[in-house]
């Protein structure tokens, strides 16, 4: 059975994704790039919100940001961004030409 994510959740496994491979590869300084700006404004404790499922991730991403020396995380939106927005669909399993995601993640 497939999961149904929103593009928050989706965001945020991306990020996540990323984050527990550097960490396992012992990096300590990260500049990371994300496209969502409401996943950096919260990785980045700007502003808050009190939604459980997404507060979860934020956590799991705060603990591992704070094992690295040094964390920055910009904002790129996708228009600016072309290519990365197509290596992310690729990497989600989004079809393009058939508008079907098949994305399997940790959602629920």
């Amino acid at each position: 059975m497939e999961e149904v994510c929103t593009n928050n959740q989706v965001e945020y496994e991306t990020l996540l994704f990323g984050l527990e491979l550097l960490q396992s590869m012992g990096v300590k300084y990260v500049e990371a790039f994300e496209g969502s700006l409401l996943v950096v404004q919260k990785v980045s404790e700007v502003c808050q919100y009190y939604n459980g499922s997404l507060n979860a991730y934020l956590d799991k991403c705060l603990d591992i940001i704070s094992s690295f020396d040094e964390f920055i995380v910009k904002h790129i939106p996708r228009e600016e961004n072309g290519k990365t927005n197509t290596l992310a669909q690729q990497t989600s399993g989004y079809n393009v030409t058939k508008k079907i995601s098949t994305f399997a993640s940790r959602c629920k």
